[in-house]
């Protein structure tokens, strides 16, 4: 039985969708006139494809490749990674030796980078490489990285600009987190950066064990929130708000613990309101509990808790947090598969399974084999993941 909170979060959902007709002109993920321009540039040059430009990229994989482009894969940045690349034997046609080479074998949709402090020169070097050794840009992978600022900021190291936490952030005037977000931006998207997991837009109470990467105030949210998506969006980095439908008043580090929680209105209200001035951004959906709902699945795992978002805000790509934490793994007192965790994922509305850096390529790669195994004889199933594909592939198209 769902409970209260969540029902209330439906029927305003619902509500919101009816009143706004959904505002599709909003998106602040590729800037709408730059999209008409070339629109009306194609129209008037050639006549239209029989195919779309998606449709004629998904026809020429193959299906492993296909269900490929549904996984981020984790990169982490250290100082092996990068003495790999700087040898003379990091290449594409050196075997299974570069870590570079390893994340080609797979050919996934999307890259999210690891590391600390990692500084620009390593960053060119590492993005520069995946660029180059994807031979095919059928294939070439969108780059992902957390930027929360704070605590959480990969590229944080020489030469990028450091953001305050989100907590810090919320304190600033709208001026001052617009210079910091557009400077940050820039310097992404000269790396090629196309997505950014942030900003945190839970709302923490004063045991949450997000501690300074969430504000308390729930106006104060949603504007930094605006402000950094836009200012994103500004150069073609598409945000992922975090983490659904609310975590901030979650004690336990759900990396290692799984926590149910009583879903209050107020922890999805930021999301409500964002997903409604932006329909087409990125959502990470996490791996909590919610009280009398969901049969006691992670919200990550529940159709219940996430195939809303298909009829209400359709134009909204979601992500799992890292489905190798242990709050996603544990059903029942039993333990799943990473690749039951994964199938589950697609099957509860998510569109892009994330990883973090504790997962292998042996790992990624039995996932991958055992999605394409059930892709393969399940026609629902193949339905349900093609739709997905094109989505990112979409995606893809948009950001070259």
């Amino acid at each position: 039985m769902e409970s209260k909170p969540t029902l209330v979060f439906i029927l305003v959902l619902t509500i919101i969708a009816v009143l706004l007709g959904f505002n599709y002109f909003k998106t602040p993920f590729v800037r709408q006139e730059q999209e008409t321009e070339f629109k009306d540039l194609v129209m008037e040059a050639t006549p239209a494809p029989t195919l779309s430009p998606d449709r004629e990229i998904f026809e020429k994989l193959s299906d492993m490749e296909r269900v490929a482009q549904l996984i981020a894969y984790p990169l982490v940045i250290n100082e092996t990674l990068i003495d790999e690349l700087q040898s003379e034997t990091a290449c594409v046609s050196c075997g299974d030796v570069s870590k570079v080479d390893r994340v080609n074998q797979i050919k996934p949709g999307i890259i999210i980078l690891f590391g600390s402090q990692i500084s620009t020169e390593s960053a060119q070097l590492v993005t520069s490489t995946i660029s180059n050794n994807f031979a095919s840009d059928l294939l070439k992978p969108l780059l992902a990285v957390d930027h929360e600022g704070g605590l959480v900021q990969r590229l944080a190291g020489e030469d990028f600009t450091k953001l305050p936490s989100m907590m810090s952030a919320c304190q600033l005037d709208s001026i001052e987190q617009k210079e910091l977000y557009e400077k940050s931006a820039n310097e992404l998207a000269r790396l090629n950066i196309q997505i950014v997991f942030a900003p945190v837009v839970d709302v923490a109470r004063s045991n949450s064990s997000l501690e300074t990467r969430a504000c308390l105030d729930e106006e104060e949210i949603k504007r930094t929130a605006q402000n950094y998506i836009e200012s994103f969006g500004k150069y073609r980095i598409m945000s992922v708000i975090k983490h659904f439908p609310g975590i901030g008043q979650v004690e336990k580090n759900l990396h290692h613990f799984s926590e149910t929680i009583a879903l209050e209105p107020k922890d999805t209200q930021a999301f409500q309101s964002l997903l409604q001035q932006y329909p087409n951004i990125g959502v990470m959906s996490s791996h909590v509990r919610l009280e009398e709902a969901l049969g006691g699945k992670p919200c990550s795992l529940s159709s219940v808790c996430l195939d809303r978002f298909s009829q209400v805000f359709p134009d909204a790509t979601v992500f799992t947090d890292a489905l190798n934490m242990e709050s996603a793994l544990e059903d029942g007192g039993e333990r799943l598969s990473l690749s039951q965790a994964a199938e589950q994922a697609l099957e509860a509305g998510n569109y892009v399974l994330v990883f973090d850096e504790e997962a292998n390529s042996a790992q990624l790669g039995q996932v991958l084999k055992h999605l394409t195994d059930r892709y393969q004889t399940d026609e629902s199933f193949k339905k349900l993941l093609d739709k997905k594909i094109m989505r990112i592939l979409s995606l893809k198209l948009k950001t070259s």
